[in-house]
């Protein structure tokens, strides 16, 4: 007897289930930055220091949010959802100031380049057969090491070759790209703590950069270098 040439349910497609699962990854990680960073707007409001603020919940939540998902799709979904969090509050505040829509994409498009460049380093790390936890640890130190050189790379700065690292590194440090697009909001480095913080800007003369693409340019190649030794790895 032939049975009958029908395809059985297991067989078909399920966008609804597939949509689904792309918004429960997406749904913790949204909730997460969303507090934080309404938080984070009750102190600074629609400032500088909710730009900068945001790039360092990025740096946070990223590795260990990205992490906790087991699927490719799931793990783009966390990214997605930190992003678009972040940057729906930074758009509220750009439309509460002088901030262009312009001057916001290029800070949503910063974001997303440092997001995935992150989870990038988290991914690889896990592969690399690290326990997710540690995995998630390093990456987070790493990315808040690297967004806060300017303080605790003073020490080093002193020295003779102290104005070539700020030299090279100024373009491509995603805080300082934000800065330089969002210049009518305050220069970090003449806030009063980083007088007490950092010596760039005070013994060492720095300008900020013209556009982020380099800093772009820069996460983007390390996601995708990241994400490559990775599935080399896996």
């Amino acid at each position: 007897m032939i049975a009958p040439a029908s395809a059985s349910a297991d067989d078909s497609p399920q966008p609804k289930s597939d949509l689904r699962a792309v918004l429960n990854a997406a749904a913790v990680p949204a909730a997460i930055c969303a507090v934080m960073m309404t938080l984070l707007a009750l102190s600074a409001g629609a400032s500088l220091g909710l730009y900068l603020g945001g790039l360092g919940v990025a740096a946070i939540v990223t590795g260990s949010l990205v992490l906790a998902e087991d699927t490719p799709l799931g793990r783009f979904s966390a990214a997605g959802g930190i992003i678009d969090t972040i940057g729906a509050a930074w758009l509220i505040a750009a439309l509460a100031s002088e901030t262009t829509l312009g001057e916001w994409l290029a800070c949503y498009i910063l974001l997303a380049a440092m997001v995935a460049a992150i989870a990038a380093l988290a991914v690889l790390l896990q592969r690399l057969r690290l326990h997710s936890a540690l995995a998630a640890a390093i990456t987070t130190t790493v990315a808040l090491a690297w967004l806060t050189w300017p303080i605790w790379l003073t020490a080093a700065l002193r020295g003779p070759r102290g104005q070539g690292i700020v030299d090279w590194l100024t373009p491509l440090h995603p805080p300082l790209a934000a800065n330089g697009v969002l210049r009518h909001l305050g220069i970090w480095g003449e806030q009063s703590i980083m007088y007490r913080l950092t010596i760039i800007g005070q013994d060492i003369p720095y300008a900020l950069p013209e556009s982020v693409v380099p800093a772009v340019a820069l996460h983007v190649v390390l996601a995708a270098g990241l994400l490559l030794a990775g599935r080399v790895r896996g």
